[in-house]
């Protein structure tokens, strides 16, 4: 395992404590095994692809990696360095398994490869739709007593409340996710029936469909581009 010096660590985990309320913020030294934020663009030239949250080290391919598996090819992220944050922040209370799975999304920001582009001064820069996406897949859970849909109107509300920055994704300066998601309410049964599919980018022209509570690493590796 390698260990990498990450200043900016404990900025992370509190800034995404804001979205997993009710998680404990640990105390961690300077030395962590962590990786980082950033996902090169099509347009994008890969010699000035760096992480800057994980002192500008260059992302690569990490094939062993489970979490936020579409990032595989192009990776600022070990395994090892996602598994020491993924259990230190837990879902806010209510939260049902679409909010978990978005929030699954949110947290594979330390693996992107256009970590340059979104993290300065400590702080990540959420794009607009993302945040909507969240927003909307979240709306029953609770922070503090309330309801999140009671608390914000929308996704850039409560993004900001959250302490990150938040950009229209066509600034090309914010991180999300590629997810569409297809809602259907149906009365049949009740009014607030919902049903979803989510679909992730893989980067190319095909789209994978992720049932709801499906985890994405129990996807086969030949879903992936050059596997």
């Amino acid at each position: 395992m390698k260990s990498y010096l990450l200043r900016d660590w404990s900025a992370v985990i509190v800034q995404l404590q804001c979205f997993f309320l009710g998680a404990i913020v640990p105390t961690l030294g300077a030395e962590v095994d962590v990786t980082g934020l950033t996902e090169p663009l099509p347009t994008e030239p890969a010699g000035l692809r760096y992480c800057s949250l994980f002192g500008n080290r260059a992302p690569k391919p990490e094939h062993k990696l489970v979490s936020c598996p579409w990032f595989r090819l192009d990776s600022c992220c070990y395994q090892e360095e996602v598994d020491r944050l993924f259990p230190i922040v837990t879902p806010p209370r209510g939260a049902d398994q679409v909010c978990r799975d978005h929030l699954y999304y949110l947290k594979c920001y330390i693996c992107s490869p256009h970590q340059h582009l979104f993290y300065h001064e400590e702080t990540v820069t959420m794009c607009e739709e993302f945040c909507d996406s969240i927003f909307w897949a979240c709306a029953n859970a609770t922070l503090e007593g309330e309801r999140i849909s009671d608390l914000y109107s929308n996704g850039r509300e409560y993004c900001l409340d959250r302490k990150f920055r938040v950009e229209k994704e066509s600034s090309g300066t914010c991180y999300t996710v590629p997810i569409v998601i297809e809602q259907a309410v149906s009365s049949a049964n009740s009014r607030d029936h919902l049903t979803a599919s989510i679909w992730i980018s893989t980067g190319d022209l095909c789209l994978l469909p992720v049932k709801l509570g499906q985890k994405l690493e129990r996807f086969p590796t030949s879903h992936f581009r050059g596997k």
